[in-house]
């Protein structure tokens, strides 16, 4: 509690360093913050949702993001399928074959995330 009291009251007059430090403490505290909810919401492609769903345990419901601007989404939330985080960057080529791969679909335990289309996540 000491270092957070240190940082919201001098980061704004302190050097750059300490600016830094302040906003990595200050993000810990929200994602902790969001990882203690009973209940959690977040939007698509959300590393501080991403992260607090996996440090409390949760399934949150997760926003869509629109894909055109003329519609929203239908429907515009959901529920993901496991607390686990989205990769984004997954490999998708295949050294041996030496061809692209579906990699959602090479093995059961691995599927497509909810909010982006390539990213690939692990559930039950």
């Amino acid at each position: 509690m000491e270092k957070w009291l240190e940082c919201t009251n001098q980061a704004m007059k302190s050097s750059k360093s300490l600016r830094i430090i302040c906003t990595i403490w200050k993000a810990w505290a929200e994602i902790n913050l969001l990882s203690m909810c009973d209940v959690l919401v977040t939007s698509g492609w959300s590393t501080f949702g991403y992260v607090a769903q996996g440090l409390g345990g949760l399934r949150p419901w997760i926003l869509y993001k629109i894909e055109n601007q003329s519609a929203a989404p239908d429907p515009p939330c959901g529920r993901v399928m496991s607390m686990e985080p989205c990769f984004h960057s997954p490999p998708i080529y295949d050294c041996k074959t030496k061809k692209y791969v579906d990699n959602g679909a090479l093995v059961p335990h691995v599927r497509h995330c909810e909010d982006m289309s390539w990213g690939l996540k692990l559930f039950n």
